[in-house]
């Protein structure tokens, strides 16, 4: 009876150890997940202008979260080569800018196209997030996997 005793405890106490195992592993990954965040938010906090704000990000999510692309586009009244205009987002990208949910798949042609236009044909999977102020869409970030 002691032997059974003692064979239950080891094989708790193993399981124990394997347990704290995963714990240490899951608070490393936190530990640089947090660093990388930390330099997201040092170097956005130097930001100057919107530009320096899509630069920033687009480059430090690929450098430091190891991601294929990032493109971020501000929705505003008027389009120019780092914006998209409300009314183009929300023709050709309402599931997107109409949902507060994060969109994880396959991007359309067109998605592929006016998102991600000089690495269109390479789009795997992706990730798009809208961004909001006050319930409305202010801006679309987009990760894709080649």
């Amino acid at each position: 009876m002691v032997e059974r005793q003692v064979a239950a405890l080891r094989k708790e106490n193993q399981q124990l150890k394997q347990q704290l195992g995963t714990l240490i592993n899951n608070a490393k990954q936190n530990d640089a997940l947090l660093e990388k965040v930390k330099v997201l938010i040092l170097a956005l906090a130097e930001c100057k202008s919107n530009a320096d704000i899509k630069t920033q990000i687009e480059s430090l999510v690929v450098d430091e979260f190891g991601s294929c692309a990032c493109k971020l586009w501000l929705l505003v009244d008027v389009a120019s080569t780092q914006q998209l205009s409300h009314s183009q987002a929300n023709k050709k990208l309402a599931r997107f800018t109409e949902k507060e949910q994060t969109y994880c798949g396959l991007l359309r042609a067109q998605e592929q196209t006016l998102l991600f236009a000089e690495q269109a044909e390479q789009v795997g999977s992706a990730a798009v997030l809208s961004l909001r102020k006050d319930g409305q869409p202010i801006a679309l970030l987009s990760l894709i996997h080649i």
